[in-house]
């Protein structure tokens, strides 16, 4: 199905006008799909995927150990104790949320992929709003506390 720049599959903004605050940004994004995402494509990619199987060890052994011994990737982690003391959950919960967005139709707006994507962005936004409040974060050495997607920016 295409989708024009900016569409969006509810009207959270009208139905849920309670919100305040960043809940208020955070809610309509929720319910909008970037006008890049070919849907088409992504479950091609998640099958294809999800087929080799080697994409998992190379997740477990390879791309997540990098992303942790990445300065720019694990700062949050560390300070958070997440590196330290969940790593082995970490790496459970990451397999488990690869293996649901990639299944047909993984993004779809209600099904579990999504539902765990939501998850985490909430999570780690609290995590950033939680370092930056703690005093541990060097705002003036590091800049904010962001998400992966600005990682290759900041090396």
């Amino acid at each position: 199905m295409a989708r024009a720049a900016g569409s969006s599959t509810c009207n959270w903004n009208r139905e849920h006008s309670c919100c305040t605050g960043s809940a208020a940004y955070f809610v309509p994004a929720v319910g909008a799909c970037p006008f890049l995402v070919d849907r088409e494509r992504c479950n091609f990619g998640g099958a294809t995927f999800l087929r080799c199987r080697l994409g998992f060890a190379v997740l477990a052994m390879l791309s997540l150990l990098l992303i942790y011994s990445w300065p720019a990737g694990n700062k949050a982690l560390a300070l958070s104790g997440q590196l330290m003391h969940r790593a082995s959950q970490r790496l459970k919960d990451t397999t488990r949320y690869v293996f649901a967005v990639c299944r047909p139709d993984g993004l779809s707006r209600f099904s579990e992929g999504f539902a765990m994507t939501v998850r985490v962005r909430l999570i780690h936004a609290q995590v950033r709003r939680l370092l930056l409040e703690s005093g541990q974060w060097r705002a003036d050495a590091w800049a904010a506390p962001s998400t992966n997607a600005t990682w290759p920016e900041r090396t």
